[in-house]
């Protein structure tokens, strides 16, 4: 279904830390409250599903530190793009919607893909924020959604959270396509870790 695999999320300590997938039965994704849409109930979408991986045996990490992986199905690739477009938008000016956010574009997904990465810090109180880390993603009418929860003392870099949703991205084109030659074959085998 083009889910990351563990090992494609990166250790924050070096050598240290073993990432655990979960799927989820009842989608329960609140996003940054930026997105503007209801992650749980996608319009349009004939296929909705998550997958929670949580990073544990690394003292640096945050209690609960994760990513959470959602995908959409759409009936075609204009209304993936539509609703990735829909996404990546109301992020991107949320800050001009509330002032308790703040949110930087990090990355943008290399064609065919198309898709956005975003740092969004949301205050909870005059003192205290909280930090996500976003993507959007689409390739081909699916589009995935990642979200990370760092700290500022524990966090992705930029390069490397976009290279996860590209992950994703390239998990979703392996998932999609029919294997027609050899190299296809030894890149799907390789990728899944068969």
């Amino acid at each position: 279904a083009g889910w990351l695999a563990p090992g494609d999320l990166p250790q924050l300590t070096p050598g240290v830390g073993a990432w655990h997938a979960t799927d989820v039965d009842q989608m329960r994704l609140p996003g940054t409250q930026c997105e503007g849409v209801d992650l749980t109930t996608v319009p349009g979408a004939s296929k909705r599903s998550q997958r929670t991986f949580l990073l544990t045996d690394d003292p640096r990490a945050p209690q609960g530190f994760g990513v959470d992986q959602a995908i959409y199905t759409f009936g075609s690739q204009q209304a993936a793009q539509a609703f990735t477009s829909q996404v990546a938008g109301n992020i991107s000016g949320c800050a001009q919607r509330t002032t308790t956010a703040t949110v930087k574009q990090t990355g943008s997904s290399p064609a065919p893909a198309s898709g956005a990465m975003f740092l969004v810090d949301q205050k909870t109180n005059p003192t205290t924020s909280v930090r996500f880390r976003v993507a959007i993603v689409r390739r081909g009418a699916d589009v995935t959604y990642l979200l990370a929860n760092p700290s500022p003392a524990y966090d992705l870099a930029d390069g490397v959270f976009a290279g996860l949703a590209n992950r994703a991205s390239d998990r979703q084109r392996l998932d999609l396509q029919p294997v027609d030659d050899a190299v296809d074959r030894a890149e799907l085998t390789r990728c899944r870790g068969i």
